[in-house]
């Protein structure tokens, strides 16, 4: 094989290589941003459940307080009665006791809904947690790694080839070659390159 023409081979291969590391390059970015997108969407679903939980812990509470000062309200009707000597009066209370006992019943049929709700959360939390986590970690070193690879691809990408192009003389030769036939079939396939990267004729 001609000095000239593995000098082509040569510079073929290194040719398509800077052409994959710009592609890569290029994508780096939009890489980055999809690792970074899927973080979010996984803290997002994580914060979306802990949200949940604390929404219900806090109405939890509420209705306690409530259920407490429902009682009280029993309470307080219930001396009322004890004092009262009306029968209309002593009727009314009664009335207004079965109400408010009505009243707390629907809330502790509510308060049951809520504690299986907070049953359900609790694995729920811990998952997207658990999977937030584990995300970061896994991005944060996916995002590292795509850092470190871009000074490198761009030196690769932007640095001078020692082989050098062939000269003139030597286009003259390959052309000769050429022309002679003597081109093998792993050669044929170069003379399109060969072409695209000669010197402009002066």
């Amino acid at each position: 094989m001609l000095p000239e023409i593995e000098r082509l081979l040569i510079l073929q291969d290194r040719d398509r290589r800077t052409r994959t590391l710009k592609t890569e390059l290029k994508t780096i970015p939009a890489d980055r941003t999809a690792l970074e997108h899927k973080l979010a969407t996984l803290k997002g679903q994580a914060n979306d459940a802990r949200q949940r939980q604390r929404a219900a812990e806090v109405e939890q509470a509420r209705l306690d307080t409530e259920i407490r000062a429902k009682r009280e309200q029993i309470a307080k009707y219930e001396t009322q009665k004890l004092q009262t000597r009306k029968n209309e009066e002593y009727q009314a209370l009664n009335h207004g006791i079965d109400h408010v006992k009505g009243e707390i019943s629907t809330i502790e049929d509510r308060q049951l809904e809520l504690m299986e709700t907070l049953e359900a959360l609790k694995p729920e939390v811990a998952a997207s947690d658990k999977a937030a986590a584990e995300a970061e970690i896994q991005v944060k070193q996916q995002i590292s790694d795509l850092e470190s690879k871009t000074p490198i691809f761009r030196v690769k990408s932007q640095s001078s080839n020692p082989v050098g192009r062939p000269t003139p003389r030597d286009w003259t030769r390959i052309c000769w070659t050429r022309t002679r036939g003597f081109f093998s079939p792993r050669e044929r396939p170069l003379w399109r390159f060969a072409t695209r990267s000669a010197p402009a004729a002066t």
